[in-house]
């Protein structure tokens, strides 16, 4: 009996595989399908990457072209990171509640943002690239809250690879942006003329000149062509959107057989009525429905920390604030490192070496967030993130104190910086999962919190730049790392000591049995 059992458990777990949402099997076509639709969203994930980090190398060519400075170009990044956070939102919002047209929904975002992209290059004011920013931003928050949710319903349990997948995308993409811009972007040449030979005769104003006032020094400035590298991200992602019009005819296909197969199945119930005959009830899910009582559920503290909505809603401010210093100092180093470096006449960089420099932060950022998936398994999240954050202060310090005068310096710790940074925001989300328990309204917190980290750090970073010139990004860092470390010493703390009270009253914690 024991070893029949046993080979019940093995078929039922391998009937499991590749299944959807619904527990339903992916096989055959729908397996192919599934696989073609997540291979889209990927490819949309890494346009996204492309034209999102493109503001980066191309910043110093739109301050010059608009006669503005670094305060007031940053702006426009405010503008950007607000209608990111808008439609993060907004874009969960319709992917719940229109889920069969959910391609629509992205392909329309696609639409905005290449919209935006594609005009930003041609703006004459601040107004209307600040506008131009505002609609990739827009596109940019619809695609990662309805892509993810898309790749969720499509694999259900099976949904890890391929989420990974998504959020890879958009690493592969910035670590490309900076490639695209480098060839287009404006460069300082200088000449210099050559001295008379000799004791040639000097046919000058000035008969006793000596060498180095012949000597002269010339430096010139080619044009910017940045409307190129803005057009091919526009393109591309063009391109890749036009493939979601495939899964829309696809899935609406498919949904109305869904809805003809509900139909029959509803008529074939009522003819076994009026005849008298005994109809078997089928215990389906019924789809959610919005109403201010769920609304109120869910947003509710209670709803992650039953019986405690004090401990809850101060974890969840703790946890809005800790994502958004989290994606500030990302955000902002990914931003303005290009800026830095070709700001900063100490390191003698151009722009070609700065373009360099900012494909390799965001390769070893691509780097930093695979490591955790394979190591996550034997290292104890709280051990991996306050290492991760005790290194990424002492990088920091090394950084303010050395990066200011020497490029080898500011190349290493970059790399550095990138790969360290990229695992403490998911890293973050498995910290608190073992003192509260993870909702929907936690996943939006996060997104909550990316977006106003993008929008207020960025423009102090733009301010302070113009301010107190390029360094002072550097201890604007060091800050913004304490203040996270405080922010995380202080939900450890009290989880901690939230979890030793309910063991010492002998609340069993399901967590720690699992």
């Amino acid at each position: 009996m024991k070893d029949n059992r046993n080979d019940r458990d093995s078929e039922v777990a391998y009937s499991q595989v590749n299944m959807d949402a619904n527990g339903k099997k992916l096989t055959g076509s729908k397996f192919r399908w599934a696989l073609f639709t997540t291979i889209v969203i990927f490819l949309s994930r890494i346009c996204m990457g492309i034209y999102y980090e493109l503001s980066g190398p191309t910043l110093p060519d739109l301050k010059d072209r608009l006669g503005v400075n670094y305060e007031e170009i940053s702006r426009i990044l405010v503008w950007q990171n607000a209608a990111f956070l808008v439609s993060a939102l907004v874009g969960g919002f319709l992917s719940d509640v229109f889920k069969p047209y959910i391609a629509i929904i992205i392909f329309i975002s696609q639409v905005v943002a290449l919209s935006g992209v594609a005009g930003a290059p041609w703006c004459t004011t601040l107004v209307t690239l600040g506008i131009c920013y505002f609609l990739t931003g827009f596109g940019c928050g619809t695609l990662g809250t309805g892509g993810n949710a898309w790749i969720v319903w499509l694999w259900g349990s099976d949904a890890t690879a391929p989420c990974y997948a998504f959020h890879f995308g958009f690493g592969i993409g910035a670590t490309i942006s900076p490639q695209l811009a480098k060839p287009f972007l404006s460069k300082t040449i200088t000449t210099k003329t050559e001295p008379l030979n000799g004791t040639d005769m000097v046919t000058s104003m000035y008969p006793n000149a000596t060498e180095g006032y012949l000597n002269n020094t010339i430096t010139t400035q080619t044009t910017s062509l940045i409307e190129y590298p803005y057009t091919i991200g526009a393109i591309a992602t063009m391109v890749v959107a036009l493939l979601y019009l495939v899964l829309l005819y696809h899935d609406t296909k498919e949904h109305k057989l869904e809805e003809e197969k509900k139909r029959t199945k509803a008529r074939e119930m009522d003819d076994m009525r009026r005849k008298g005959e005994v109809v078997e009830v089928n215990d389906e899910v019924e789809p959610h429905k919005l109403s201010c009582a769920s609304i109120c559920k869910v947003l509710s503290p209670h709803s992650c920390t039953p019986g405690e909505p004090i401990f809850g809603g101060f974890m969840i401010a703790l946890i809005l604030t800790f994502h958004t210093l989290v994606v500030a100092g990302e955000r902002s180093w990914g931003k303005f490192l290009f800026t830095y470096a070709v700001e900063n006449k100490k390191l003698n960089m151009n722009k070609d070496d700065a373009s360099n420099l900012q494909s390799a932060f965001w390769f070893c950022f691509l780097a930093g967030r695979g490591l955790p998936t394979l190591v996550g398994k034997w290292i104890p999240p709280n051990l991996y993130v306050t290492t991760v954050l005790i290194l990424y202060l002492t990088n920091a310090v090394v950084l303010a104190i050395f990066g200011g005068a020497s490029s080898t310096v500011l190349w290493i710790c970059s790399c550095i910086f990138g790969f360290l940074v990229a695992p403490i925001f998911p890293g973050g989300i498995t910290v608190y999962n073992q003192y509260i328990d993870i909702q929907a309204m936690i996943f939006a917190l996060s997104e909550g919190g990316a977006g106003l980290g993008g929008m207020f750090w960025q423009w102090m970073s733009g301010f302070l730049i113009n301010r107190y010139g390029p360094e002072s990004l550097l201890y604007h860092n060091v800050v913004y790392i304490c203040l996270l470390i405080v922010v995380y010493c202080i939900i450890q703390v009290i989880g901690i000591r939230r979890k030793r009270l309910m063991k010492s009253y002998g609340i069993s914690n399901e967590k720690e049995e699992m």
